[in-house]
Protein backbone atom coordinates (compact mmCIF):
# COMPACT_ATOMS: atom_id res chain seq x y z
CA UNK A 1 0.00 0.00 0.00
CA UNK A 2 2.89 2.33 0.79
CA UNK A 3 4.27 1.85 -2.73
CA UNK A 4 0.85 2.56 -4.26
CA UNK A 5 0.46 5.81 -2.31
CA UNK A 6 3.99 6.90 -3.16
CA UNK A 7 3.58 6.43 -6.92
CA UNK A 8 0.06 7.86 -6.88
CA UNK A 9 1.30 10.99 -5.13
CA UNK A 10 4.17 11.35 -7.58
CA UNK A 11 1.80 10.95 -10.54
CA UNK A 12 -0.49 13.65 -9.18
CA UNK A 13 2.51 15.98 -8.75
CA UNK A 14 3.47 15.54 -12.41
CA UNK A 15 -0.11 16.16 -13.53
CA UNK A 16 -0.26 19.28 -11.35
CA UNK A 17 2.94 20.62 -12.92
CA UNK A 18 1.59 19.96 -16.41
CA UNK A 19 -1.64 21.79 -15.58
CA UNK A 20 0.29 24.70 -14.11
CA UNK A 21 2.26 25.05 -17.36
CA UNK A 22 -0.99 25.05 -19.31
CA UNK A 23 -2.41 27.84 -17.14
CA UNK A 24 0.71 29.97 -17.51
CA UNK A 25 0.70 29.54 -21.29
CA UNK A 26 -2.99 30.49 -21.51
CA UNK A 27 -2.28 33.67 -19.55
CA UNK A 28 0.55 34.54 -21.93
CA UNK A 29 -1.72 34.02 -24.94
CA UNK A 30 -3.64 37.11 -23.79
CA UNK A 31 -0.51 39.29 -24.00
CA UNK A 32 0.74 41.35 -26.96
CA UNK A 33 3.27 39.87 -29.38
CA UNK A 34 4.74 41.35 -32.55
CA UNK A 35 4.64 38.02 -34.41
CA UNK A 36 2.78 34.73 -34.40
CA UNK A 37 5.80 32.69 -33.25
CA UNK A 38 5.31 33.14 -29.45
CA UNK A 39 1.61 32.27 -29.69
CA UNK A 40 2.42 29.23 -31.80
CA UNK A 41 4.92 28.02 -29.22
CA UNK A 42 2.47 28.63 -26.35
CA UNK A 43 -0.30 26.64 -28.04
CA UNK A 44 2.10 23.76 -28.70
CA UNK A 45 3.26 23.70 -25.08
CA UNK A 46 -0.37 23.55 -23.93
CA UNK A 47 -1.11 20.57 -26.20
CA UNK A 48 2.11 18.83 -25.14
CA UNK A 49 1.20 19.18 -21.47
CA UNK A 50 -2.29 17.83 -22.13
CA UNK A 51 -0.72 14.81 -23.82
CA UNK A 52 1.71 14.25 -20.93
CA UNK A 53 -1.07 14.70 -18.39
CA UNK A 54 -3.16 12.00 -20.09
CA UNK A 55 -0.08 9.79 -20.48
CA UNK A 56 0.57 9.99 -16.72
CA UNK A 57 -2.94 8.77 -15.97
CA UNK A 58 -2.59 5.96 -18.49
CA UNK A 59 0.81 4.88 -17.12
CA UNK A 60 -0.50 4.82 -13.56
CA UNK A 61 -3.60 2.83 -14.54
CA UNK A 62 -1.46 0.30 -16.43
CA UNK A 63 0.56 -0.66 -13.34
CA UNK A 64 -0.08 -4.20 -12.16
CA UNK A 65 0.17 -3.87 -8.38
CA UNK A 66 0.31 -7.64 -8.00
CA UNK A 67 3.55 -7.73 -9.97
CA UNK A 68 6.30 -6.92 -7.49
CA UNK A 69 9.16 -7.50 -9.93
CA UNK A 70 10.07 -5.23 -12.82
CA UNK A 71 6.71 -3.93 -14.06
CA UNK A 72 6.21 -1.39 -11.26
CA UNK A 73 9.82 -0.25 -11.50
CA UNK A 74 9.53 0.25 -15.26
CA UNK A 75 6.37 2.33 -14.83
CA UNK A 76 8.05 4.46 -12.16
CA UNK A 77 11.02 5.10 -14.48
CA UNK A 78 8.63 6.19 -17.26
CA UNK A 79 6.93 8.54 -14.79
CA UNK A 80 10.32 10.02 -13.90
CA UNK A 81 11.03 10.62 -17.61
CA UNK A 82 7.61 12.25 -17.93
CA UNK A 83 8.37 14.47 -14.95
CA UNK A 84 11.68 15.56 -16.50
CA UNK A 85 9.97 16.46 -19.79
CA UNK A 86 7.18 18.38 -18.03
CA UNK A 87 9.79 20.41 -16.12
CA UNK A 88 11.81 21.02 -19.27
CA UNK A 89 8.72 22.11 -21.19
CA UNK A 90 7.81 24.42 -18.30
CA UNK A 91 11.19 26.13 -18.52
CA UNK A 92 10.48 27.06 -22.15
CA UNK A 93 7.68 29.36 -21.02
CA UNK A 94 10.37 31.96 -20.31
CA UNK A 95 11.01 32.20 -24.07
CA UNK A 96 7.38 33.19 -24.62
CA UNK A 97 7.30 35.58 -21.67
CA UNK A 98 10.40 37.41 -22.90
CA UNK A 99 9.03 37.64 -26.45
CA UNK A 100 6.31 40.14 -25.48
CA UNK A 101 6.23 43.22 -27.68
CA UNK A 102 7.37 45.71 -25.01
CA UNK A 103 10.54 43.69 -24.39
CA UNK A 104 11.63 43.56 -28.04
CA UNK A 105 12.78 45.95 -30.78
CA UNK A 106 9.30 45.39 -32.22
CA UNK A 107 9.93 47.27 -35.49
CA UNK A 108 12.84 44.95 -36.21
CA UNK A 109 11.03 41.64 -35.77
CA UNK A 110 9.20 41.44 -39.10
CA UNK A 111 12.33 42.25 -41.19
CA UNK A 112 14.33 39.57 -39.35
CA UNK A 113 11.62 36.99 -39.88
CA UNK A 114 11.31 38.00 -43.55
CA UNK A 115 15.08 37.53 -43.94
CA UNK A 116 14.92 34.10 -42.31
CA UNK A 117 12.02 33.09 -44.54
CA UNK A 118 13.93 34.18 -47.66
CA UNK A 119 17.08 32.28 -46.71
CA UNK A 120 15.39 29.30 -45.08
CA UNK A 121 11.84 28.63 -46.31
CA UNK A 122 9.73 26.92 -43.65
CA UNK A 123 11.92 28.08 -40.74
CA UNK A 124 10.20 29.96 -37.91
CA UNK A 125 12.31 32.40 -35.85
CA UNK A 126 11.35 33.78 -32.45
CA UNK A 127 13.26 36.72 -30.93
CA UNK A 128 13.88 36.97 -27.19
CA UNK A 129 16.11 39.21 -25.02
CA UNK A 130 18.71 37.71 -22.69
CA UNK A 131 20.74 39.01 -19.75
CA UNK A 132 24.06 37.96 -21.26
CA UNK A 133 25.67 40.59 -23.46
CA UNK A 134 25.67 38.44 -26.56
CA UNK A 135 23.70 37.46 -29.63
CA UNK A 136 22.92 33.76 -29.79
CA UNK A 137 20.74 31.33 -31.68
CA UNK A 138 19.31 28.04 -30.46
CA UNK A 139 20.34 26.01 -33.50
CA UNK A 140 18.55 22.98 -32.06
CA UNK A 141 15.20 22.63 -33.79
CA UNK A 142 12.46 22.71 -31.12
CA UNK A 143 10.18 20.72 -33.43
CA UNK A 144 12.68 17.85 -33.39
CA UNK A 145 13.23 18.18 -29.63
CA UNK A 146 9.53 17.96 -28.82
CA UNK A 147 8.93 15.19 -31.35
CA UNK A 148 11.72 13.14 -29.75
CA UNK A 149 10.33 13.80 -26.26
CA UNK A 150 6.78 12.78 -27.13
CA UNK A 151 7.39 9.79 -29.40
CA UNK A 152 7.58 7.40 -26.41
CA UNK A 153 4.15 8.47 -25.13
CA UNK A 154 2.15 7.84 -28.30
CA UNK A 155 1.29 4.30 -27.18
CA UNK A 156 -0.11 5.52 -23.85
CA UNK A 157 -2.67 7.95 -25.32
CA UNK A 158 -4.83 6.60 -28.11
CA UNK A 159 -5.49 8.84 -31.09
CA UNK A 160 -2.31 10.87 -30.55
CA UNK A 161 -1.10 12.69 -33.65
CA UNK A 162 2.29 14.28 -33.01
CA UNK A 163 2.36 16.08 -36.35
CA UNK A 164 -0.93 17.74 -35.55
CA UNK A 165 0.24 18.77 -32.05
CA UNK A 166 3.49 20.25 -33.35
CA UNK A 167 2.05 21.73 -36.56
CA UNK A 168 2.08 25.39 -35.32
CA UNK A 169 5.90 25.19 -35.10
CA UNK A 170 6.24 24.29 -38.76
CA UNK A 171 9.05 21.84 -39.42
CA UNK A 172 11.74 24.08 -37.98
CA UNK A 173 11.49 26.46 -34.99
CA UNK A 174 14.46 28.35 -33.51
CA UNK A 175 15.11 30.97 -30.82
CA UNK A 176 17.32 33.99 -31.55
CA UNK A 177 18.41 35.99 -28.48
CA UNK A 178 19.90 39.47 -28.20
CA UNK A 179 21.28 41.44 -25.20
CA UNK A 180 18.30 43.03 -23.49
CA UNK A 181 20.28 46.17 -22.63
CA UNK A 182 20.63 46.88 -26.36
CA UNK A 183 16.93 46.59 -27.18
CA UNK A 184 16.80 50.00 -28.87
CA UNK A 185 20.17 49.78 -30.60
CA UNK A 186 18.87 48.96 -34.08
CA UNK A 187 22.27 49.22 -35.79
CA UNK A 188 23.74 46.58 -33.49
CA UNK A 189 20.90 44.18 -34.31
CA UNK A 190 22.36 43.57 -37.76
CA UNK A 191 24.30 40.84 -35.92
CA UNK A 192 21.04 38.86 -35.94
CA UNK A 193 21.76 38.21 -39.61
CA UNK A 194 24.94 36.46 -38.53
CA UNK A 195 23.01 34.28 -36.09
CA UNK A 196 20.50 33.28 -38.76
CA UNK A 197 23.51 32.51 -40.94
CA UNK A 198 24.36 29.65 -38.58
CA UNK A 199 21.15 27.93 -39.65
CA UNK A 200 21.86 28.63 -43.32
CA UNK A 201 25.37 27.19 -43.07
CA UNK A 202 24.05 24.18 -41.20
CA UNK A 203 21.58 23.50 -43.99
CA UNK A 204 23.65 24.31 -47.10
CA UNK A 205 27.26 23.88 -46.01
CA UNK A 206 27.37 20.10 -46.29
CA UNK A 207 30.36 17.93 -45.38
CA UNK A 208 31.23 17.53 -49.05
CA UNK A 209 31.30 21.28 -49.54
CA UNK A 210 33.43 21.66 -46.39
CA UNK A 211 36.00 19.25 -47.75
CA UNK A 212 36.08 21.05 -51.12
CA UNK A 213 36.61 24.40 -49.39
CA UNK A 214 39.30 23.01 -47.07
CA UNK A 215 41.17 21.44 -50.00
CA UNK A 216 40.99 24.74 -51.87
CA UNK A 217 42.47 26.54 -48.85
CA UNK A 218 45.23 23.93 -48.49
CA UNK A 219 46.11 24.21 -52.20
CA UNK A 220 46.29 28.00 -52.02
CA UNK A 221 48.42 27.95 -48.86
CA UNK A 222 50.75 25.33 -50.38
CA UNK A 223 51.16 27.46 -53.51
CA UNK A 224 51.96 30.59 -51.50
CA UNK A 225 54.46 28.75 -49.27
CA UNK A 226 56.14 27.18 -52.30
CA UNK A 227 56.66 30.59 -53.93
CA UNK A 228 58.04 32.05 -50.71
CA UNK A 229 60.43 29.15 -50.15
CA UNK A 230 61.83 29.40 -53.68
CA UNK A 231 62.87 33.02 -52.98
CA UNK A 232 64.86 31.96 -49.93
CA UNK A 233 68.40 30.58 -50.40
CA UNK A 234 68.83 26.90 -49.39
Amino acid sequence: MHEYELIEGYTLEIISRAQSTQRRCKILLSRNFASKAPRNLASVLIDICILLENACRSIFKSIDWQDKNTKTQESFIILQITDFIVREIGSHISYIDEAQTQKLPWSFIQPVQKLAKALLPGVQIMLTPQWEYNYTILTTNLYDVYSNYLSRFVNYVSGTNLEEILAPLGKSFHIVSFPSIERNNVLLHCIMGHEIGHLASKKYFTEQRKQILLQSIRDNVASIVEKKVKKVAP
